[in-house]
């Protein structure tokens, strides 16, 4: 996974992770997170 952040993030790729919280990724490259809403949340998890 984190190859593939990465590759994306030198290309300036969109991308979207499921990661934990505190992560040494979050120091390597600028990553934001999304807010999602718990029913949206309840939705992608059925997929």
């Amino acid at each position: 996974m984190l190859s593939a952040l990465e590759e994306a993030f030198n290309n300036k790729e969109p991308i979207m992770i499921t990661a934990w919280s505190p992560h040494f990724m979050f120091a390597k490259w600028d990553l934001k997170y999304l807010k999602v809403s718990l029913e949206r949340s309840n939705m992608l998890q059925q997929l």
